[in-house]
């Protein structure tokens, strides 16, 4: 029977619900991966990634790599798409600095075998700007990014799938320099051209709108926002089940709306089901995860529960440095948070230990904002790496107030780009 699944399963972007529609199927017939045959590693990988099972899936690519090396070569455009594929779960699994260089491998190997203009080889530049908007590098993923948007248009035309994910990822990227006014427009035409082709209730055409209601939100339209957002949320449970990571990062983004419109009842419990969702699908150290944490600690802030915030606020700022180094953008947030924190509980001596960087030494923080949503061409998968949000008023932590100039508001959790 493990056979059939696997003999069944189609690679390409249009079976993506029917492979996540195997996953009952699996789970009921293997209780032991190890039984999977060789030749259906792949597939399997494929069906367990797209289910947003993504530690399941990791193992099943790391034997297709070694795989396709030994019997095809390392330079093989198999072995390179394998390696894409396994650098695409190691960014769902918040693991950026091990992802980059296997992206960064594939993009100068496939240069040299198939050219800088191959449609595989635009591919790999946009995973990688999509790694390097992860690390928060994002002056360096916008010149990709444009690049991949533009040979698309002339190669494959302005209204093809690959054209418009490249145009959503430009988009996020945007979004996370703070130039709001020009993602804008590439969001909204991304979202009318996957209606078109796609279908309201795709679940690409559903990414493009929950895109364009995080641009809505960064320029103060919650109203607008809103319902995009619910339709978004509603649609993903019913096509892809309430556990699964899209449909977290849909309530993760209509909770911080309903933040932004002071509705911080409604706004609490979604974001505690989503912060004990991720807790158990993806563990308690993702990156997502820790933005889910980050998200409740603001909105108990926003009630006044500071003593509930602070404990959470300590752990995100640990984790990040740990995971992400001491002067990524979001450890920086996290500091500014926990420091307003301490001050909301009146420790001001604690809150100034920890601002150890002068305001103008910043970054430009866009907080309220995505942690853009990876789509690997050559596995054909659909990636959301989400870039949450604190989902409160900035100007209610004093640290904060004091860098408003430098920062934008406190992040938006499941903003998803489409990255290739």
């Amino acid at each position: 029977m493990t056979d059939i699944i696997g003999m069944a399963v189609q690679l390409t972007e249009d079976a993506y619900l029917f492979r996540i529609g195997l996953m009952s199927h699996i789970d009921s017939l293997i209780l032991d991966k190890a039984t999977i045959k060789s030749m259906f590693w792949k597939q399997y990988a494929q069906i367990y990634y797209d289910s947003g099972r993504f530690n399941e899936a990791e193992p099943l690519e790391q034997l297709v790599l070694e795989r396709q090396k030994q019997l095809l070569g390392a330079d093989h455009p198999d072995s390179l798409g394998a390696m894409a594929n396994l650098a695409a779960t190691y960014r769902q699994l918040g693991r950026y600095q091990e992802a980059e260089p296997l992206d960064g491998i594939v993009l100068e190997k496939r240069k040299q075998v198939l050219g800088a203009d191959h449609p595989d080889t635009l591919g790999a530049m946009a995973n990688l700007a999509a790694t390097y908007r992860q690390l928060g590098r994002y002056q360096e993923a916008e010149p990709l990014e444009g690049i991949v948007l533009e040979k698309r248009k002339q190669v494959l035309g302005a209204d093809h799938p690959h054209t418009l994910w490249a145009m959503g990822n430009l988009a996020a990227t945007y979004r996370q320099l703070g130039r709001y006014q020009e993602a804008e427009p590439l969001e909204g035409i991304v979202l009318e051209k996957r209606k078109q082709v796609l279908g309201a209730d795709h679940p690409h055409t559903l990414r493009a709108m929950g895109n364009l209601a995080a641009t809505y939100r960064q320029l103060g339209r919650y109203q607008e926002a809103e319902p995009l957002e619910g339709i978004v949320l509603e649609k993903r449970k019913q096509l892809l089940g309430a556990d699964h990571p899209d449909t977290l990062g849909a309530m993760a983004n209509l909770a911080a709306t309903y933040c932004q419109l002071g509705r911080y009842q409604e706004a609490e419990p979604l974001e505690g089901i989503v912060l004990e969702k991720r807790k158990q699908v993806l563990g308690a150290d993702h990156p997502d995860t820790l933005w889910a944490m980050e998200n409740l600690a603001a909105t108990y802030c926003q009630l006044g529960r500071y003593q509930e915030a602070e404990p959470l606020d300590g752990i995100v700022l640990e984790k990040r440095k740990q995971l992400l180094g001491a002067e990524h953008p979001d450890t920086l947030g996290a500091i500014a948070n926990l420091a307003g924190t301490y001050r909301q509980l009146g420790r001001y001596k604690e809150a100034e230990e920890l601002q150890v960087l002068e305001p103008d030494t910043l970054p430009s923080i866009n907080y309220n904002d995505i942690n853009p949503s990876v789509h690997d061409e050559t596995m054909m998968m659909s990636q959301d790496l989400s870039q949450p949000s604190k989902c409160f008023p900035i100007m209610t932590r004093p640290l904060i107030l004091s860098l408003i100039d430098k920062m934008s508001d406190l992040a938006s959790d499941m903003i998803e780009s489409d990255v290739d």
